[in-house]
């Protein structure tokens, strides 16, 4: 597998915001990875949909996780949304019990 070449086409898109509008009209996994290998390509890269679909799985697995999002998860983010996931929220949208207490 190409791993290197796809890591390097990965930084060149993150730092070219032409090539993540092409990545933006993808509406499924394998559109997503077909345009991958085409840009990759175009772009001097070489490596298949079966190299992509594998760096994409083991991508998620390698994860780290930025200081603000360990905070975020680890409770140090304060929705003021009306979320049934934060638990904190209270019957009107911009509601916060644990917001009054900044």
């Amino acid at each position: 597998m190409s791993a290197s070449s796809i890591q390097e086409f990965r930084q060149k898109v993150l730092a070219n915001s032409e090539l993540q509008a092409q990545f933006n009209s993808a509406v499924s996994e394998d559109e997503f990875i077909e345009t991958a290998v085409r840009l990759g390509a175009a772009n001097g890269y070489s490596f298949t949909s079966e190299d992509v679909k594998i760096f994409l799985s083991s991508d998620q697995e390698d994860v780290q996780l930025s200081q603000e999002d360990l905070s975020a998860v680890a409770g140090g983010a304060v929705s003021f949304g009306n979320s049934t996931l934060c638990g904190y929220c209270g019957p009107q949208s911009g509601t916060s019990s644990r917001a009054s207490k900044l």
